[in-house]
Parts: structure tokens; sequence; C-alpha cells
């Protein structure tokens, strides 16, 4: 729904998740980036938006709140909602950075378009997104560098067993959030 709501055309999630399985299948990392706090968007999705990036199609997960921009169909939806005006102050504006949201919620959640999910449950929500995008983000680091040592030492340095051991730690890590 967000995706529709966000985008005109022939995205669908759909294609983006086969295109982002094509990219792992073939060895090519793929940055993935999502905009939550829609005004259609529900839990159920946020919790499918959470279960995809628990799936391996993602090696970089980038994630935004929409934040709402003069001159945009969101801003007069926001200005229809009271939460934004002209005479605001607009240093006051949010940013789309996750971790500025999470950092800065309580400031922040009046600018959220989203009335369907109460703000505290979505704060809840996003740090739970926030531990999943750190964890999927130290598995690429981590994957990277066994790359890395199997290119420069061939393995020497650290065998392909005790690779296999810590990415197997960090994934079942991962399934457990």
């Amino acid at each position: 729904k967000s995706l529709a709501y966000l985008k005109s055309g022939p995205s669908s999630v759909r294609s983006n998740i086969k295109a982002l399985s094509l990219c792992r299948n073939a060895g090519i990392d793929s940055i993935a980036s999502i905009i939550l706090g829609t005004p259609v968007e529900t839990e159920v999705d946020l919790t499918n938006t959470f279960n995809a990036f628990k799936k391996n199609w993602v090696s970089i997960p980038e994630i935004n709140i929409l934040v709402p921009y003069p001159g945009t169909k969101i801003w007069q939806e926001a200005q229809d909602q009271g939460v934004v005006g002209v005479n605001m102050n607009f240093d006051n504006l949010p940013n789309m950075d996750f971790v500025d949201w999470i950092e800065n919620f309580s400031a922040y959640k009046r600018y959220l378009l989203n009335k369907i999910i109460p703000p505290d449950r979505y704060y809840k929500i996003l740090i739970k997104l926030q531990k999943l995008v750190d964890l999927k983000l130290k598995i690429h680091s981590l994957e990277l560098y066994f790359k890395e040592c199997r290119v420069r030492y061939n393995y020497i340095i650290h065998p392909w067993s005790s690779i296999k051991y810590w990415l197997c730690r960090v994934r079942i890590a991962l399934f457990n959030l």
C-alpha cells in the first residue's frame, strides 16, 4: 500500500524483491531504500517490511521516514491535517534520517503522518527495525571482510569453517530479533 501511495507507475513490491534476489544470487550487493510513515501504512505492513529485511534480499537496508516538504502532495495532506503550515519554523521540520527520528522521536512524532498506528507503538517498531538494520550492516561488513580474507590470504588467516561458523551465529541472531 505504501509503495502505491508514494509512487505511480509499474513498480511493485514483487518486482523489487525479484530484482534484489537476482542481485543477491549474482553476488551483487544491493541497497534498498524504504520510506516508512505513510498515512496508509498499517502495523501489518510494517511487520511485512521487517520480515522482508530479515530475508537475504538486501545487503544494505536504508530506512527513511516520510517527511512533508513544501510543494509536494504529502505537504498538502500534512497541511490539511494541521501538521504543517506556511507560517511554521522550517528549521524544526525533521529530516528523513531514520536514526535521527529515533533519537528525537518525542519532538518529531507530531510530523508523523500515519495516524493508524499509535505513536508509542510506532516508536517501538522503529527501535526493532533499527536493531535489524544494525545487524544487517554488521553481517554485510563481515561478509566483505571474509571475502577480502579469501582473496588476499587464501583463508590462511581465517579458515573457511571459522567464517561459516561466525556468519551462522550472526544470522541466527538476526532471525531471533
